[in-house]
């Protein structure tokens, strides 16, 4: 037996200086896909606080991409074939063995685009999460999802994913732990920007399949049945200069 989750959202971003959060605001029930990332022009009233970390002016926009097929190198997902004249804003099912058809595969690709204003900067990217790890029916989205960077060539539209995998939740047997903070693009590596050009940044989404299983055998365990496990907003991205 598998549970499926669907989650219905939407996701609100602010601009303000250098500072781009992309709040997810996110519900989810045990039979479906997880559903978010529609857009929304005002930060909500429940979405997360903006922090202004510098005063360097930089703009930023977000397109979230479906994935229509995923090839493997070597056994390994690799490739992400995405459809570039379309937003989708849910996360098809979590479905391995294929029982129902879907043309979008169980990921959503990121397109970032951060232009910078009269010089040049240095930005990095984070990844904050505030919820803990919870076996109840209210959780957190932040669990069920993990991050990875990919490099897209100009001109096509095929992610090609790398090697590094973020997730907050890291399950090891009956063992679960969460870091709060991700730093895909840190100081060490940031990415660099010349005064009034545009740079893309992209990211890959998927189910933290450890964490979903992790879920599962926890209510099968404890004969859970048709019960709603509510997924709520603890995310948010943040693009800071450096």
């Amino acid at each position: 037996m598998q549970l499926l989750e669907k989650i219905s959202s939407r996701v609100t971003f602010a601009f303000t200086a250098c500072v781009l959060i992309l709040s997810l605001i996110a519900f989810a029930s045990i039979n479906g896909s997880l559903a978010w990332l529609a857009s929304n022009k005002e930060v909500s009233a429940s979405g997360m606080q903006i922090k202004i970390k510098n005063t360097v002016d930089i703009e930023a926009s977000v397109k979230i991409h479906g994935v229509t097929d995923i090839e493997q190198v070597e056994g390994v997902d690799t490739n992400y074939i995405f459809d570039p004249n379309s937003e989708k804003h849910d996360l098809p099912k979590h479905d391995p063995n294929g029982i129902s058809y879907d043309r979008y595969h169980k990921a959503l690709v990121l397109h970032f685009e951060i232009t910078a204003g009269d010089e040049d900067v240095s930005v990095i990217v984070d990844i904050e999460a505030s919820g803990g790890v919870t076996t109840a029916n209210d959780n957190f989205i932040s669990n069920a999802v993990s991050f990875t960077k990919a490099t897209v060539a100009s001109g096509t539209s095929v992610a090609v994913k790398d090697t590094e995998v973020y997730s907050f939740v890291t399950v090891s047997g009956n063992n679960v732990s969460k870091e709060y903070t991700l730093s895909p693009v840190s100081s060490a590596s940031p990415i660099n920007i010349t005064a009034g050009s545009t740079v893309s940044f992209y990211m890959i989404i998927e189910y933290n399949e450890p964490f979903i299983e992790y879920i599962n055998a926890y209510m099968l365990n404890n004969s859970i049945a048709n019960t709603t496990v509510n997924y709520s907003n603890d995310l948010k991205f943040v693009i800071d200069v450096v």
